[in-house]
C-alpha cells in the first residue's frame, strides 16, 4: 500500500470485518469518524472474497474509477455522439491522476462515481423527460454522502447548476418525483449519520463542519 490513507483505510475495513462492527468504523481499536462508512464496507466485503491483500483493498476502488469511466462515456454519447463517448474515454484513459487514483484505496474513487452517477442520472432526467431519472439523481446523492459527506452535494452543484443551461430541460416539474426522491436520499444517507451522532455526542458539529469547511 502506497500512502498513509490506504493503510488507515485498509486497518479499518479489516477490523470491521474482524469485529462484526459495521457501523463504528474503527482505527487501532478507538472510533475514526473521519469518513462515513461506504468505503470500508466495500473493502471489508472485498477483502472478505478476495482475501486481505492489495487486491482485496482495492478492488471497490478500481470498480468505481471503470464505473467513472463508462458513466462519462455514456453521458457523451447521450448529450453529443459516439465519436465524443470515445474522445471522452481516450482523454480520460490518457489523464495519469485519474488511473493512478484508480488504483489507490481511498474515499475519492466512491465520491467521484456516486457524484458522477448523480449527475449522469440529472442530465438524463432533463433530456428525456423521465422523473424516474430524478428520483435515482436523489439516490445516488444518498450514496455520494454515504461515500465522503455532505461535500459531495456542494460538488454535485457545482457541475449540475451549468448543466441546466447546457442541457433543455424537457421534464416538466414533478413535486411528487422530488419527493420520493428526497426520500430516497434520506432513508440511504440519514440512518447512519442519526445513529453515530445519537451515540456519539459532538460528532453532528465535525461532519457539518469540520469535514466540510475548515478542512
Amino acid at each position: 500500500l502506497l500512502e498513509p490513507d490506504e493503510g488507515r483505510y485498509a486497518n479499518i475495513s479489516q477490523t470491521m470485518l474482524a469485529s462484526g462492527d459495521w457501523m463504528t468504523p474503527r482505527k487501532n481499536g478507538f472510533a475514526h469518524f473521519h469518513k462515513p462508512p461506504l468505503t470500508y464496507w466495500g473493502m471489508a466485503l472485498s477483502q472478505k472474497f478476495l482475501g486481505m491483500n492489495e487486491l482485496g483493498v482495492r478492488f471497490p476502488g478500481i470498480l468505481y474509477t471503470l464505473g467513472t469511466l463508462l458513466i462519462a462515456m455514456s453521458l457523451a454519447r447521450k448529450l453529443w455522439d459516439e465519436k465524443t463517448a470515445v474522445f471522452t474515454a481516450l482523454v480520460l484513459i490518457a489523464t495519469p491522476l485519474f488511473l493512478f487514483m484508480g488504483r489507490l484505496a481511498t474515499t475519492d474513487c466512491g465520491m467521484v462515481f456516486w457524484v458522477n452517477l448523480a449527475i449522469y442520472c440529472f442530465a438524463l432526467h432533463r433530456k428525456e423527460g423521465k422523473n424516474l431519472f430524478l428520483i435515482l439523481t436523489y439516490a445516488a446523492l444518498g450514496a455520494a454522502m454515504m461515500a465522503k459527506g455532505p461535500v459531495t452535494i456542494v460538488l454535485f452543484y457545482l457541475a449540475a447548476i451549468p448543466l441546466m443551461f447546457l442541457v433543455r430541460k424537457e421534464a416538466r416539474l414533478s413535486i411528487p418525483s422530488h419527493l420520493l426522491g428526497l426520500a430516497a436520499f434520506v432513508a440511504i444517507a440519514f440512518p447512519w449519520y442519526l445513529w453515530v451522532i445519537y451515540k456519539n455526542p459532538g460528532l453532528l458539529n465535525h461532519f457539518l463542519f469540520y469535514q466540510t469547511t475548515q478542512r
